[in-house]
């Protein structure tokens, strides 16, 4: 087991404690059931996220013991969300009024995905988790929220389609619609690199640089053979910009 998994499990751990020392904390102390000292909006969706983005990479990969960890994760990290936000939102979503039935969307995805897992369905599963990200972009833009996990998965949105097309293989017919989509995607590129995040930890920071480095690499390389019209070389280059992406994506996504 691995020390990020069980830093993972750790942070579910206290999680776990701390909801359930608030809901035995007497109800006077709650403003309408509501306890001011269970954890935040920021650490519970942070402890979402993180077994999300792992159970997707999981089950992307067809791992089926850690797929259905990762999903089993994912589902009580959602629960511990749930609880404490369902009806009442945090101060950014108090006046959505979609919150509780988006939310109630993303449980119908987690549980499916779980049911599909338990059938042995593998891809299925993956593919019932990947519209959840999508979900989160949506929610918070209507909202004014800024996060930079969504900004990279917009970057998805505009690359997926370009790997596609790179891996079906492109030709003198097709190279003229491939340079559209890589236009999308050096254009996607350009927003993540100006959404200005930047990781807190020194090691973070290095490790971010890096990765950022690794990517703009990528794409660089496809552009290149994109305009060389070098087409045996074109589906390799567009499997290291998403493999790239995946690093990054999984560490600060």
């Amino acid at each position: 087991m691995t020390g990020h998994r069980l830093e993972r499990i750790s942070i579910l751990a206290a999680l776990v404690a701390g909801l359930m020392v608030a809901a035995i904390l007497p109800t006077r102390l709650c403003a309408g059931g509501f306890n001011p000292n269970a954890p935040s909006f920021g650490v519970l969706f942070d402890a979402f996220n993180e077994n999300y983005k792992q159970a997707l990479y999981a089950t992307q990969q067809g791992e089926k013991k850690r797929s259905s960890a990762e999903v089993a994760a994912t589902r009580l990290a959602w629960g511990m969300l749930l609880l404490r936000y369902s009806e009442t939102p945090p101060q950014a979503y108090r006046k959505d009024p979609r919150w509780q039935a988006d939310l109630a969307t993303i449980s119908g995805y987690i549980d499916a995905a779980h049911a599909q897992l338990e059938a042995g369905n593998i891809p299925e599963a993956h593919a019932t988790l990947e519209p959840i990200r999508r979900l989160w972009v949506d929610i918070n833009q209507r909202n004014g929220v800024r996060r930079f996990g969504d900004e990279l998965v917009r970057f998805h949105d505009v690359m997926e389609p370009l790997v596609q097309s790179a891996v079906a293989g492109v030709d003198e017919g097709s190279i003229a619609e491939f340079r559209k989509k890589l236009d999308a995607l050096v254009a996607g590129w350009r927003q993540v690199q100006h959404f200005g995040f930047a990781p807190k930890r020194a090691e973070d920071k290095k490790r971010f640089k890096e990765m950022v480095a690794a990517e703009s690499l990528a794409i660089d390389n496809l552009a290149k053979a994109t305009k060389a019209k070098d087409y045996p070389g074109i589906a390799s280059l567009a499997a290291k910009v998403k493999d790239a992406f995946a690093k990054l994506y999984l560490e600060f996504g």
